[in-house]
């Protein structure tokens, strides 16, 4: 890993509850720039939470660090500027166009009331085309399938030129060449220098990351390079096994034990 003076994204000691639940206990995290990680754990692991606690959007305890800033101390402006967000099933207007939706992900950059820039246009062409949705940009939202909105929303997100992007099932919806499209979108992201975190419950999208954060009941079970097999048997221990991760031509995959007991199982 990256020494921590070249981090995108930090956080130590985070701590988060939910009431009196303690969802994220004490939990470490070094995001280098350019870097794809991806968070993988059971239902319940505290997965949507930690990354809503590494957007600020969540009350929390412990340190977070953005570019070397204390993300607490950003104002709303300077956060939207330097992190983009996509959260799961977000509340969204449908009467708006396509267009104009995304054209949101341009705010942190427009100045009140100003129209948008050649700048602001541009991004929101190249996210349109990235998502293949420039046929649908004078569509309104209520009009499109589940799948369209979901990268209508994707588009959003991206046009904001954000260097560090929190995407929290960013697949969600998607047929398998839409997935693959949004996969390609993030890996050429991070080679423009783009940090992106996003939450997987697809074993083997995930496993294309450049980094896999196991996570299990709010801690840090493991945190590897996807290529290394300490990696991969931590992702199928958090599984407890009904899962195998094995190599198909060239990539490594999740395949599903079906009919096996679990590890806990008394038979």
């Amino acid at each position: 890993m990256m020494p921590a003076a070249e981090s995108a994204l930090q956080a130590k000691g985070l701590c988060v509850a939910l009431g009196a639940r303690q969802v994220i206990s004490g939990l470490d995290l070094h995001l280098p720039r350019g870097h794809w990680t991806c968070v993988v754990g059971p239902n319940g692991a505290g997965k949507s939470t930690l990354l809503k606690a590494l957007a600020g959007l969540l009350p929390s305890e412990g340190d977070l660090v953005l570019h070397g800033q204390s993300l607490r101390l950003m104002d709303r402006r300077m956060r939207a500027r330097a992190l983009s967000w996509l959260g799961q099933e977000q509340a969204i207007a449908s009467d708006l166009r396509v267009y104009d939706t995304v054209m949101l992900g341009r705010l942190a950059h427009q100045n009140w009331f100003a129209s948008a820039t050649a700048q602001d246009e541009a991004a929101v062409k190249s996210a349109l085309e990235a998502l293949h949705i420039a046929q649908l940009r004078d569509r309104l939202l209520i009009h499109l399938s589940a799948g369209e909105r979901q990268r209508v929303l994707l588009a959003r997100a991206f046009c904001t030129g954000a260097p560090v992007m929190l995407l929290d099932e960013p697949l969600s919806n998607l047929d398998p060449p839409h997935q693959a499209d949004c996969l390609d979108w993030i890996r050429s992201a991070c080679v423009r220098g783009v940090s992106v975190v996003t939450v997987l419950h697809e074993i083997s999208m995930a496993l294309q990351a450049d980094t896999v954060l196991v996570l299990d009941h709010g801690r840090l079970v493991h945190l590897g390079l996807t290529s290394d097999v300490s990696t991969r048997e931590a992702i199928e221990n958090v599984f407890e096994h009904r899962l195998h991760i094995a190599e198909v031509q060239g990539q490594w995959v999740a395949l599903p034990r079906v009919g096996t007991p679990r590890v806990s199982d008394p038979r």
